[in-house]
């Protein structure tokens, strides 16, 4: 849940009004980018591939099923 910000000048004058719409999408925007840069291990420097992000629920999910 976001709630509108108010940017303020150092006067104290509102500078800038940041709707709540407008917060959700600049947070999804960057949660999306910031999720691109994923890397397999600690010390791994390859990306994961969006494949295996996409599917990696599925594969912990059915293995518990197995035992």
């Amino acid at each position: 849940m976001f709630h509108e910000v108010k940017v303020y000048n150092p006067e104290g004058k509102l500078k800038k009004l940041i709707s709540c719409h407008e917060l959700k999408v600049k947070h999804w925007k960057n949660f999306e980018e910031m999720s691109h840069d994923l890397t397999i291990g600690r010390y791994s420097r390859g990306r994961i591939s969006r494949f295996v992000k996409q599917n990696l629920d599925n594969v912990f999910l059915n293995s518990d099923e197995e035992c």
